[in-house]
């Protein structure tokens, strides 16, 4: 999914679009589709919107990545799961949808060997991670009356890491029910209310989301101390 406006990263995307962000000698994009290829993909949509030409012509001009790639164009944002109604006929049955802004050492074929092993619609890498809030949390009842206290608190919660595994003849209908912009939690929480299983793969991995100037800094960092983890070898999906 490489459609994104990027408006949280300006003036980085005032020219290039988000897709095609520089991380260190290359692209986030082509980051993750050269790690996708050495887990052993072999083909690949890019779902493009904003400045999509730009898209186009730099993959179309990288030599090597190991990949048949093909693209779809957006006329208008639809969101992260709209896009798949126009593209979702000529997929497999079984197929990975990734964010292109992010920047990992995931295992996506880890994420796909446990949706297959749990034969769920749908199966979202997520991450535990640890929130420390700065404040006093207060804890009440029913009627307001205060039965507890617990001053800077970590709250634990399981990240979505924006990487999905999806069954074609589950999801399909459900695509084909609705209309406008449709993001990946609005088809999630879809297939959830029709009795569908979403399982979670979780995963102890590195994760960057490039979409603010912060997180884009870290990443950077990250892949400029050792690229060859978020080119290479997979960390492991639990």
């Amino acid at each position: 999914m490489a459609g994104g406006f990027g408006t949280r990263l300006r003036p980085h995307t005032d020219i290039l679009p988000k897709p095609l962000t520089p991380i260190d000698d290359m692209p986030i994009v082509e980051v993750l589709l050269r790690r996708i290829a050495a887990q052993g993909v072999t083909q690949a949509v890019i779902c493009t919107g904003a400045k999509a030409q730009l898209v186009r012509a730099y993959l179309g001009e990288v030599p090597d990545l190991g990949l048949d790639l093909t693209y779809h164009r957006d006329p208008e944002p639809r969101g992260t799961a709209g896009a798949l109604r126009d593209i979702v006929d000529d997929l497999e049955d079984d197929f990975l949808v990734l964010n292109a802004d992010v920047l990992t050492d995931a295992d996506v074929a880890g994420i796909m060997a446990r949706h297959r092993d749990r034969q769920a619609a749908l199966t979202l890498a997520v991450s535990r991670r640890d929130w420390p809030i700065p404040y006093g949390v207060v804890e009440c009842d029913e009627e307001d009356l205060v039965v507890g206290i617990r001053e800077k608190p970590v709250a634990t919660v399981d990240l979505n890491l924006g990487m999905y595994a999806l069954t074609r003849r589950f999801v399909e209908p459900v695509l084909a029910a609705t209309e406008g912009r449709l993001d990946m939690p609005d088809l999630i929480a879809s297939l959830l209310a029709s009795d569908q299983a979403v399982s979670a793969a979780r995963i102890a991995c590195r994760w960057y989301d490039v979409g603010r100037e912060s997180d884009l800094l870290k990443a950077r960092e990250a892949y400029a101390a050792d690229p060859a983890p978020f080119l290479g070898a997979p960390a492991v999906a639990g």
